[in-house]
């Protein structure tokens, strides 16, 4: 069973708050890879099986007659599913607020795969865009298979997936929020 690793959380209340607000978000998360998993599966034995999946699928990777982007995706649900059952160390840590932009959630530090959550991230909500969960599977996938940032935000993302949909079989944000629309 995934373990995580608390890295410079304090131990006051505030720091037993924001574990926590962690653990829920990342039961939360354990189910929607779960059921995002599920749902790509359903999908592709059956491309009328579930027109929740087709059409988020669609939205966030146009999909069309594209079995390259298709397998990209088949192997991130199918990763991140695996991933919560594995016994792997998550190490997160505190960041306060970030010295990029005082709204920032989250980041990723690709060599050390560590990932910080800053002070924004423990007032996010666990369902809807931008969510605690989703924000910690958008980190994830940079571990997990090396996604990208190539844009940010719900209308860049969509823009990507019509203007440039190889790269968005590789953002982020896109996995992201295909995991928050169909399971929030």
């Amino acid at each position: 069973m995934l373990t995580v690793n608390f890295l410079g959380f304090s131990e006051d209340q505030k720091g037993r708050e924001q574990k926590n607000h962690i653990a829920e978000a990342l039961k939360i998360a354990s189910t929607w890879a779960d059921k995002v998993n599920t749902a790509y599966l359903n999908w592709n034995l059956n491309a009328n099986s579930d027109a929740k999946f087709a059409a988020l699928a669609e939205q966030w990777f146009d999909l069309k007659n594209d079995q390259g982007r298709r397998k990209i995706l088949a192997s991130m649900v199918r990763r991140m599913a695996v991933y919560f059952q594995s016994d792997r160390t998550l190490n997160l840590r505190y960041g306060g607020i970030s010295s990029d932009d005082p709204d920032d959630l989250a980041e990723t530090a690709f060599q050390s795969g560590e990932i910080t959550l800053f002070a924004p991230f423990f007032d996010a909500e666990m369902t809807g865009t931008d969510s605690a969960p989703g924000t910690l599977l958008h980190e994830l996938t940079h571990q997990i298979q090396n996604t990208e940032d190539f844009a940010y935000g719900t209308d860049d993302s969509i823009d990507l997936a019509l203007d440039e949909p190889f790269d968005a079989a590789r953002n982020a944000d896109n996995f992201e929020y295909l995991y928050e629309g169909y399971c929030s």
